[in-house]
């Protein structure tokens, strides 16, 4: 009772001092052979007001952010742009310090991943997603391919940037490169990094055996990826990273990829705008409104525009109330 107390007051002492939404800090001290003891932080970012269990971004950094400084994770990523440019967004973003001695291990990844399931995260691990650049990307694909099928955690989208990756079976997948088959993946690499040859052709292989993978390439850019692509701003062919990701999900499939949604509220109005990437055998949306995050009801109803309920290009909706 006393460690919940202490935490409370923390959590209480960070919303305060930083003007942030919830924001936890956590350091955590593991035992593991051949290692020892390994100590990392873990910061969480959690929207206003929000209840019950919500979609997560867990994000690794690079090397440099790597060791015992918290404050480091707030260098690059999703956290850079919570801190520094006031940035809300509507889900849950997880920062790990990537161990240094081995990024890949899949059993210190494992062990962060089996932390966050404590109920003050309260993660809805039906839409969890993983993203990671340079050090930090091979720890989450290091993770992805490594982990023994008895643990492994399967994200439902993963977007790695910059970093070195091979087939398993030259230009075949095989293995554990068969698991992408079922997580949306999205890699960013510039094409005068080191890693640029291998990490294109990997995604390519991915592509045309048709695994729901997409590949951007940075013209010009060098071992870079650090904060343009995390930046919500950011948006190519009309969405950024955190929407695409949302459309993928761990539970059934959605029958349409959503490439962005907005809601603003004038003069006793509310206008609900979406867009949609393509639609499969889509009927109608439902506008729903909740005044507490849990109990949901009713608002409008808007039909879908994709003839006979199909379409692979975008349209566009509005709804006001």
């Amino acid at each position: 009772m006393v460690k919940k107390l202490t935490l409370i007051a923390l959590l209480i002492l960070f919303t305060i001092q930083t003007g942030f939404s919830t924001i936890i800090t956590r350091t955590w001290t593991w035992q593991y052979n051949p290692w020892g003891s390994i100590t990392y932080n873990v910061i969480m970012y959690r929207p206003d007001n929000a209840t019950g269990k919500l979609p997560a971004f867990i994000f690794f950094p690079g090397s440099g952010e790597s060791g015992t400084d918290a404050s480091k994770l707030y260098v690059n990523g999703p956290l850079y742009f919570i801190k520094n440019a006031g940035w809300k967004p509507n889900f849950i973003v997880v920062g790990v310090q990537t161990y240094v001695n081995y990024p890949g291990d899949p059993v210190w990844v494992q062990n962060a991943l089996d932390s966050l399931h404590e109920p003050i995260y309260n993660i809805d691990w039906n839409h969890w997603y993983m993203t990671g650049l340079s050090y930090g990307a091979a720890t989450i694909m290091g993770y992805m391919l490594n982990s023994p099928d008895s643990t492994f955690m399967k994200p439902a989208a993963a977007i790695p940037m910059s970093i070195s990756i091979n087939p398993q079976c030259g230009q075949t997948l095989c293995g554990t490169d068969l698991r992408f088959m079922n997580i949306g993946m999205w890699g960013f690499c510039g094409d005068a990094d080191a890693f640029y040859s291998s990490m294109s052709q990997y995604f390519n292989l991915l592509i045309t055996s048709g695994y729901p993978a997409q590949f951007t390439t940075l013209a010009g850019e060098g071992h870079c990826c650090w904060n343009g692509q995390y930046d919500p701003n950011y948006k190519y062919n009309g969405t950024n990273i955190y929407n695409w990701a949302l459309g993928y999900s761990n539970g059934s499939p959605l029958p349409i990829d959503l490439l962005d949604f907005t809601t603003i509220y004038s003069n006793g109005l509310t206008t609900v705008e979406w867009t949609t990437g393509s639609e499969s055998n889509s009927d109608y949306f439902s506008v729903e409104q909740s005044d507490d995050g849990i109990h949901f009801y009713r608002v409008g109803r808007v039909d879908s525009k994709a003839q006979n309920g199909t379409s692979s290009s975008p349209i566009h909706y509005k709804f006001q109330y």
